[in-house]
């Protein structure tokens, strides 16, 4: 049986934050939260729209304060309805309570449509255990021709995997980390749009991830 932890998630709108666009549908948007899987690592949001915009093929991105990738979803949905669930892969853990962005894309991470400044308060006991970021540095971002991955922050390179998928969860490319930084045409990633570059530790888990826009 699937075990969950029903929490309560208080959101504010902040059209001013920086990287917002926020437009008027995206106050329409009710983001009832969340729903820990522990055994899946994921966090899922129920959300309604009451608006006539549909949200085109949307995704959303939870970010710590620092504005490090912690959850994003694969894009399952042409748009948003009443009272759906979106299902996100935890990439960072974290504990509670906890203060971040969340973001909301549409067209397969194109455009970033809504973003929501939000509280999950310590109402439960640490779910899940907080890690360190190692620091990844990738640049260009956006990217229109090759990119410099830098792992920085691993004590050590051995039995590191570099993995970049796309906004439907498909892995595009998969390689060993020999050396602090390395190089990768655009052109072995695919087409133009979002995707995460992942680093993967010895023990096959998600040591850190980032978002690239590929031109």
């Amino acid at each position: 049986m699937m075990k969950t932890v029903q929490l309560l998630l208080l959101i504010l709108i902040f059209p001013s934050l920086p990287k917002a666009q926020n437009s008027p549908a995206c106050d329409s948007l009710v983001i009832d939260c969340c729903s820990f899987d522990v055994t899946q690592n994921t966090v899922s949001l129920v959300v309604s729209n009451y608006s006539s915009y549909l949200f085109d093929y949307p995704g959303f991105i939870l970010y710590n304060s620092s504005m490090d990738t912690v959850a994003f979803e694969t894009v399952n949905y042409f748009g948003i309805g009443l009272d759906q669930t979106h299902t996100l892969d935890i990439i960072h853990p974290f504990s509670l309570p906890f203060d971040g962005i969340l973001e909301l894309y549409t067209l397969f991470y194109d455009t970033l449509w809504c973003t929501f400044e939000v509280t999950i308060p310590d109402t439960v006991s640490t779910v899940v255990m907080v890690s360190e970021l190692s620091g990844v540095n990738i640049f260009p971002n956006p990217a229109d021709n090759e990119i410099t991955v830098e792992p920085g922050g691993f004590e050590s390179m051995t039995n590191l995997n570099l993995r970049i998928i796309n906004s439907f969860g498909e892995e595009k490319l998969k390689c060993r980390l020999t050396s602090p930084g390395i190089q990768i045409p655009v052109a072995s990633i695919g087409k133009s749009g979002c995707y995460f570059v992942q680093i993967i530790n010895q023990n096959g888990n998600v040591s850190d991830c980032r978002k690239l826009l590929v031109k």
